[in-house]
């Protein structure tokens, strides 16, 4: 199935959602996103994985494991979109 520019935009969008965590990140709850948001520490220059940065930062390897934690569920919700079900085509696809 060839997917035009707008279908795949759709798909970016769906898979970019499921990045959001409804708890936000730790000390700034405001920002839901768990790949990448402004750093604590340096305005607005982004920061990947903000989260998993900021425990390093603060050497706390508790928030470490729970944000390791969070990021691969993040990721792995994303993946499950994107992967075939029992119609043997992605979820994505069935959306269209």
């Amino acid at each position: 199935m060839k997917l035009t520019t707008s279908k795949k935009n759709r798909i970016l969008g769906l898979f970019e959602r499921n990045l959001l965590d409804k708890e936000g990140l730790p000390k700034r709850k405001w920002f839901k996103h768990i790949l990448q948001a402004p750093g604590l520490y340096l305005g607005y220059e982004p920061e990947v994985f903000p989260g998993i940065q900021q425990a390093f930062s603060e050497k706390n390897n508790t928030m470490l494991q729970q944000e390791i934690t969070r990021a691969v569920s993040a990721i792995n919700r994303g993946i499950r979109m994107l992967t075939p079900q029992n119609s043997g085509e992605p979820f994505v696809q069935a959306v269209y």
